[in-house]
């Protein structure tokens, strides 16, 4: 029966890893190249299977987002055998990590850095089909943002405070 308790503990622990600050590769965490690339192409939500080894939409799971997804599939089964059960009892194992890219905030004030809701939601099924989840969710940005992917909202607000510096000097010049 251990080896089916763990399951619970195995999809927490997935999700966990795969969203957390260890997860870093190159100039930025996993999380910040995967939402910089969502909007970037407009797709919100990346499919990863465990079992089949495969990501989905391909044009998301690029470079670096790929080599962590592709150590995490070769490394998933050694770690649910170090958890204490083996690949043997699990017939499915998912990952759905979705961004909201209507959304986003300031990072502490600075506007280069702009912070997007996110959930993961993780789905082991074992072999006699009960279904074991864990999800997340949180704020998360690219510390390495373009400033090519800032939000159209920030550029509009900018707009709109040098139109009303405009108008505000007009309008001291008519009653100078």
């Amino acid at each position: 029966m251990g080896q089916y308790k763990v399951l619970k503990s195995i999809a927490h622990n997935l999700g966990h890893s795969f969203t957390s600050l260890m997860n870093y590769y190159y100039n930025d965490y996993i999380m910040g190249h995967l939402l910089a690339r969502a909007r970037e192409t407009g797709l919100s939500e990346l499919k990863l299977d465990f079992i089949r080894k495969t990501a989905e939409p391909k044009d998301l799971n690029v470079p670096p987002i790929s080599e962590s997804v592709n150590n995490y599939f070769e490394s998933f089964p050694d770690f649910v055998q170090k958890s204490g059960s083996h690949l043997k009892y699990i017939s499915s194992a998912n990952m759905t990590i979705s961004y909201d890219l209507n959304v986003y905030r300031p990072l502490d004030g600075v506007l280069q850095l702009t912070a997007s809701p996110y959930k993961c939601y993780v789905e082991i099924i074992d072999d006699r089909g009960k279904a074991y989840t864990a999800q997340f969710k949180g704020w998360w940005y690219p510390e390495k943002t373009p400033y090519k992917v800032l939000p159209l909202v920030l550029t509009l607000l900018l707009i709109l405070t040098i139109i009303l510096v405009l108008i505000a000097l007009v309008v001291w010049v008519k009653i100078r």
